[in-house]
């Protein structure tokens, strides 16, 4: 009678043979182990040969390098510094599967600014990628003091007309490629709007900068109660004191007298912090 699972006119091999090529198979295997078997001819076998390190894989975790692959900050490399659960957020719930709240407070390697994002948004960086984040060109390819390059630079920059910038306002850079990322997310000052094309800024190191475009930046809210400018619309110009923010909803209320009825609504872009001569910026709690 024919063995169990075997097909017709088959002939089972005897068990002697059997055993011998599965001797055969871990001989193969042990001597892969020990170096004496090219890789080539292993084939798939789960082992780890001795010229091989093993590397233990990288948890997103405090003092953890990694890079932001969602939101705003998409594409700076930074350092953990410390993870919060978000305020209101339950654990086994949808989103702490998904690591949306996780709150990670993360060191930009550019300039040590800090920002926040979500666990999910981010993921362990490469060790030769932040290597290179790290280092400093010893020389410009075009030195910055050229003054043909630097106002080959300005005239891009300046194609557009200025929409909404003026003196005094408090904006923040969000420029990633501006100067490799130094004053990504700093919050600096209008100093100077000379013309409808020009604008510079100063930041709280005071450090001139006078060839940023608009695009650039973008508008500062301050806190309630605190002064703030209209920058477009029908009321451009006017300033008033902030009396509610909704940022999910994008709305702000502005109250433009001391009458308190006397309010006017617009978006966050639509409107920025703004500051007098006395006030330091490092000093703003915006």
């Amino acid at each position: 009678p024919r063995h169990y699972r075997l097909g017709l006119g088959a002939t089972s091999l005897p068990s002697m043979t059997i055993r011998g090529q599965g001797k055969e198979k871990r001989g193969e295997k042990n001597k892969a182990i020990s170096g004496k078997v090219e890789k080539s001819k292993l084939g798939s076998y789960n082992v780890k040969y001795i010229d091989e390190k093993i590397v233990a894989r990288k948890k997103i975790e405090v003092g953890a390098e990694v890079l932001v692959t969602k939101g705003s900050h998409k594409g700076m490399y930074g350092k953990i510094v410390r993870m919060a659960q978000k305020e209101g957020s339950k654990s086994g719930s949808e989103e702490s599967e998904s690591g949306d709240d996780i709150e990670l407070h993360i060191e930009l390697l550019a300039n040590d600014q800090l920002v926040v994002v979500s666990k999910n948004q981010v993921e362990i960086s490469k060790k030769e990628d932040v290597a290179k984040k790290r280092e400093k060109p010893e020389s410009d390819p075009v030195p910055k003091s050229d003054p043909e390059h630097k106002q080959k630079k300005l005239k891009e920059k300046r194609k557009k007309e200025l929409k909404w910038v003026s003196e005094n306002l408090l904006v923040r850079i969000i420029s990633k490629s501006y100067s490799d990322g130094k004053y990504y997310n700093i919050k600096v000052r209008v100093q100077d709007v000379p013309d409808k094309w020009h604008f510079a800024i100063i930041t709280d190191s005071g450090k001139y900068i006078d060839d940023l475009a608009e695009s650039d930046i973008e508008t500062v809210m301050p806190e309630r109660g605190k002064d703030v400018k209209i920058v477009r619309g029908r009321k451009q110009g006017e300033i008033g004191k902030l009396v509610f923010r909704d940022r999910k909803k994008d709305i702000v209320t502005i109250q433009l007298n001391d009458d308190e009825k006397d309010t006017y609504k617009c978006s966050q872009d639509d409107c920025c912090a703004i500051l007098d001569h006395q006030t330091e910026i490092f000093l703003y709690s915006a």
